[in-house]
């Protein structure tokens, strides 16, 4: 359930969450629904970049075409959705992925904090 967030995404670092099309600019998006609080801030960054790394994986393999063929010739943005508002630490530790995922793969990868209830 997405609307009230009984999501296990973290737990589950294999799985890819969601893959579509951005119909305004065709871009393949590769979503990351993450529930958890940041209690453990230090756990929680470690346990999203598990997820990261597999989401990486997936594209380094060329696995998106096989489980996705549109998604030839398309850029890619990984789109990590947040439940709960993160730290200030995530910022630095998102920056630092992002850099690496620009550079190394061409992808974009976003974060947003997106409350739902």
């Amino acid at each position: 359930m997405f609307g009230g967030w009984i999501i296990m995404s973290l737990e589950k670092p294999r799985e890819i969450d969601s893959i579509a099309v951005d119909k305004a600019t065709g871009k393949i998006i590769l979503t990351i629904l993450d529930s958890w609080d940041w209690a453990d801030a230090q756990l929680h960054m470690e346990a999203l970049k598990a997820k990261l790394d597999a989401y990486f994986k997936f594209l380094e393999t060329d696995e998106i075409y096989e489980a996705y063929p549109n998604a030839k010739g398309r850029s890619v943005i990984i789109d990590i959705v947040l439940k709960n508002a993160p730290p200030q630490q995530y910022k630095t530790f998102i920056a630092k992925i992002s850099a690496i995922a620009e550079s190394g793969l061409n992808v974009e990868v976003v974060s947003r904090h997106l409350p739902l209830t």
